[in-house]
């Protein structure tokens, strides 16, 4: 038995790297090490774990892959060598060197990446904590015939850029399409109205909407639904991620506002929702937010972007 492998006469080196299995050990490592991101990637989104733990997971597992590497090169040929000194050194090394990389890394994160994903991290600066601000709500048609929605929204708009146009007031505007409380929808010809002033455009659906029949009881404009996704019968992932980014259904009128879609009512079944909203995000949503909104100390499930 020897310390480390010995080399043989006219080996070359490629030669050496195979007998070693040192490809094979890094193949396996890389194997590995993708599905580890991805399984963290999943929790992460799922539980909104704070960013900072999937940027050092990402840096450090390609990191090991020069362990791995050190590891085969000694032990690859055969599994009984005892671990000789200059073993030791290198990976002391490499300690040494990798964990100085991932100090200086995890040191200058900001601190924002220390926060639990809410979604709102790419809002928050619009709106200065001192700044003054207004809540603009939607109008609501109380005419006798409910005729003059479009009265009511175009009212809305004027003050809302109105008061955008006013300095130092930082607007809020709360604008909302009504969906007769059903938890799916498709647009009316007249929705939405998106003010000039807009920034952000939030299309919401009700993860009670995922299986529910695609009719008057469960989706408010169900032939709106079937014209945008075919003769569908029941609202499924695919039929809820095709009409939450159409052009003609929650993506409508929306051109450079940041499109945001939320699923509200996660906290019933948060791995549906996540489901859910990766659909979404795979049918081209560049964010999808699970929320529970009527929980206001924690509304933000999980954060899926693109």
């Amino acid at each position: 038995m020897t310390d480390a492998p010995t080399e043989r006469e006219g080996e070359s080196p490629w030669t050496a790297l195979s007998r070693r299995k040192v490809v094979q050990w890094g193949l396996a490592y890389a194997a590995a090490a993708w599905t580890l991101l991805q399984v963290i990637e999943y929790f992460g989104e799922t539980y909104a774990w704070p960013p900072a733990i999937r940027q050092i997971a990402a840096l450090a597992l390609p990191l090991g892959l020069l362990f791995v590497l050190v590891l085969a090169w000694y032990h690859g040929d055969k599994g009984e060598q005892k671990v000789s000194r200059p073993e030791v050194a290198i990976l002391a090394v490499l300690a040494l060197g990798v964990g100085a990389v991932l100090w200086t890394y995890v040191t200058r994160l900001d601190e924002s990446a220390w926060e639990p994903a809410d979604g709102l991290a790419n809002i928050r600066h619009v709106v200065p904590k001192d700044a003054a601000s207004v809540a603009v709500l939607p109008f609501v048609d109380m005419s006798q015939a409910k005729d003059q929605e479009y009265f009511a929204d175009g009212l809305s708009e004027e003050i809302l850029n109105a008061l955008a146009a006013i300095p130092g007031v930082a607007l809020v505007a709360v604008h909302s399409d009504g969906s007769r409380g059903r938890p799916f929808k498709a647009p009316g010809e007249h929705e939405p109205n998106i003010p000039d002033a807009a920034t952000h455009v939030v299309a919401v659906v009700g993860l009670d909407a995922l299986g529910a029949p695609i009719d008057e009881a469960h989706v408010h404009r169900p032939r709106a639904v079937q014209a945008l996704v075919g003769a569908a019968t029941h609202s499924d992932a695919s039929v809820i991620a095709r009409t939450m980014v159409h052009a003609r259904g929650g993506r409508k009128h929306v051109s450079d506002q940041a499109f945001i879609v939320v699923v509200n009512k996660s906290a019933s079944d948060p791995a549906a929702a996540a489901s859910l909203a990766r659909a979404i995000q795979e049918a081209g949503a560049p964010r999808v937010v699970t929320t529970e909104l009527h929980d206001t100390a924690a509304p933000v499930l999980g954060v899926f972007t693109s």
